[in-house]
C-alpha cells in the first residue's frame, strides 16, 4: 500500500470513528467502553452464532481459528514464546493415549470437544492478555449484550428441547450458560457509579438483565442458576447471600428421570476411571447413549486421570487467587456450571477469557 493510500485510509478511519462516537448513540455508551470502540456491539453477533456452527461449517472455523492463533502467536511470541506449549501438550496426552488417537484429535462435530479443540482454544487463553490489556470492562459488556439477545431470541423463537427453549443455540444448557455469565456481568455492571449516572445508560442495563433473566428461565437449566446464585456474594456483598435460598430451591427442582442416569454416570466415572486416563472422546464406547458424564471434574477424570484433575485444580486454584471484582463473579459461575455440564464452543470461549485474565493479573 502506498504511502498516499494508507494516509488515505488513516484519515478515513479516523474520521469515521470520530462521527460515530460523537453521535447520538454513543451517548448510551458507557466511558469504560470508549477504548473498545463499539467493540463488544460487534462480538456479540459472533458470540451468538458460535454454539450454531454446521458440521460442514466448523472444520472451516477452526482453521480461521488456528491461523487467528498463529498471527496472535506471532504478535505476542517476543515476550511468552513458550505459554502454548501447555494446552497443546496436555491436548497432544489426551489424544495419543486413547484407543483411535484421530477420533480422540478432531472430536465430534456436534461437542466440539477434541483434542484439536482444547489446543486452540486453550493456545488462545494463553496469547489473549497482551492483546485485551486495559479492554476487559468493554468484555463485559459483550457478555451481557451476548446473554441478554440469546434471552430475547429464545422468547421469540418456538423450538424446544424436551419443552425447554433452546434459542438459537444446540440445548438449553447452552442458552442457560449465556444467561448466566451475561447476568453476572449485568449485576456488576449495574453497580457501576458510571453506570447510576446515567439515566439512559441505567434503562439499557436494566434491559439487559431482563433478556438474561429470560435465557435462564426459558432454559430450566439449575446448573446455571446455582452458578448465579453462587456468585452473587461476589457481586453484592453480604446482600448477595439472600440467594442462598435460590440455589437450594434450584437443587430441589427435580428431573427425575434426567437426574437418575446423571448420578449413574458419576459412579460409572469413579467406579471405572484410569489414573492416566482413557484419552479425549471415549465415555461414549464405555457408556452408551451418552457422549460424556455431564460433570467437567469428572469427564477430565476419565479422559485425562490425574493429568486432568491437576490441570483442573490448577484452574480453580489461580483463579481464586488472581481474579478480583467482575471477573471473579464469573469465575466462580463458570466453575459451579461446569460441576453440572460438559464444555461447548461458547465454554471454551469464555474459559479462555478467564484463563486470559488470570494470567494478565499474574504479569502485573
Amino acid at each position: 500500500m502506498s504511502p498516499v493510500k494508507a494516509s488515505t485510509w488513516t484519515r478515513f478511519a479516523t474520521s469515521w470513528k470520530s462521527r460515530l462516537l460523537t453521535s447520538g448513540t454513543a451517548s448510551l455508551l458507557p466511558e469504560s467502553a470508549s477504548s473498545l470502540f463499539l467493540l463488544p456491539f460487534l462480538v456479540a453477533p459472533f458470540l451468538i452464532f458460535l454454539p450454531f456452527i454446521h458440521p460442514r461449517v466448523e472444520p472451516l472455523f477452526y482453521v480461521a481459528m488456528t491461523a487467528v492463533s498463529g498471527l496472535m502467536f506471532w504478535h505476542v511470541a517476543k515476550d511468552r514464546p513458550n505459554w502454548w506449549i501447555i494446552p497443546v501438550a496436555l491436548a497432544a496426552y489426551g489424544a495419543i493415549i486413547a484407543p483411535n488417537w484421530l477420533e480422540a484429535t478432531v472430536g465430534l462435530p456436534s461437542r466440539s470437544t477434541g483434542a484439536f479443540h482444547w489446543a486452540i482454544w486453550g493456545s488462545l487463553a494463553m496469547l489473549w492478555g497482551p492483546l485485551l490489556r486495559n479492554r476487559w470492562d468493554g468484555i463485559l459488556w459483550g457478555l451481557a449484550v451476548a446473554g441478554a439477545v440469546h434471552g430475547f431470541l429464545a422468547l421469540l423463537m418456538p423450538d424446544s428441547f424436551a419443552g425447554r427453549a433452546v434459542g438459537v443455540t444446540a440445548n438449553p444448557g447452552i442458552l442457560a450458560f449465556w444467561g448466566m455469565i451475561g447476568l453476572v456481568c449485568v449485576i456488576w455492571l449495574a453497580r457501576t457509579a458510571e453506570i447510576k449516572s446515567k439515566p439512559r445508560l441505567w434503562v439499557a442495563v436494566n434491559a439487559l438483565a431482563l433478556g438474561c433473566i429470560l435465557a435462564l428461565g426459558l432454559a430450566e437449566a439449575r446448573a446455571a442458576l446455582i452458578g448465579v446464585a453462587v456468585a452473587l456474594p461476589f457481586l453484592a456483598g453480604r446482600a448477595g447471600f439472600l440467594a442462598i435460598p435460590v440455589a437450594a430451591l434450584a437443587l430441589l427442582w427435580a428431573h427425575p428421570g434426567a437426574d437418575a442416569q446423571r448420578i449413574d454416570m458419576w459412579r460409572f466415572v469413579l467406579e471405572n476411571f484410569s489414573l492416566i486416563g482413557h484419552g479425549f472422546n471415549t465415555f461414549a464406547a464405555a457408556y452408551p447413549g451418552q457422549d460424556f458424564p455431564h460433570s467437567l471434574p469428572l469427564q477430565l477424570l476419565w479422559e485425562l486421570g490425574l493429568v486432568g484433575w491437576a490441570a483442573g485444580a490448577a484452574f480453580v486454584v489461580f483463579g481464586a487467587f488472581r481474579l478480583r471484582g467482575a471477573w471473579l463473579a464469573i469465575f466462580i459461575a463458570f466453575t459451579v456450571y461446569s460441576l453440572f455440564w460438559f464444555p461447548s464452543p461458547p465454554w471454551f470461549f469464555v474459559g479462555a477469557l478467564l484463563v486470559a485474565r488470570m494470567r494478565e493479573r499474574h504479569e502485573s
